[in-house]
């Protein structure tokens, strides 16, 4: 699992490769906290890179979106393949954070 992030105004996006799973959501969520240090104020997850997500990445997703949310910012996900958007789907993380087709949607989003 590798993440790594690029800055566009106010929104960090952090891109996000491999599978996040119980081994690799404690790096998974640790790349995220170092990735909402600083000035950007939002943060699009991009997970076009991501091949399976778990209950664990599941996680780690949520309380970094907890921290964002305690300091007004706000989360957003984008380019997931089919099986990690339905897993996003089915745990319902999708109506609590936007879930988009792309990174140029979830920046749009974010700003709106």
């Amino acid at each position: 699992m590798k993440v790594e992030g690029e800055d566009f105004g106010d929104v960090r996006e952090a891109r996000v490769e491999g599978k996040i799973n119980s081994l690799t959501a404690p790096d998974f969520e640790k790349a995220l906290e170092e990735a909402i240090q600083g000035d950007p104020k939002n943060l699009v997850v991009n997970l076009e890179g991501v091949n399976f997500l778990s209950s664990a990445g599941l996680r780690s997703i949520l309380r970094i979106a907890k921290r964002l949310e305690r300091q007004n910012r706000s989360i957003a996900f984008a380019g997931a393949q089919d099986l990690v958007a339905e897993v996003i789907h089915l745990s319902g993380v999708d109506r609590l954070f936007p879930l988009c087709a792309t990174t140029q949607e979830a920046r749009e989003r974010l700003r709106a």
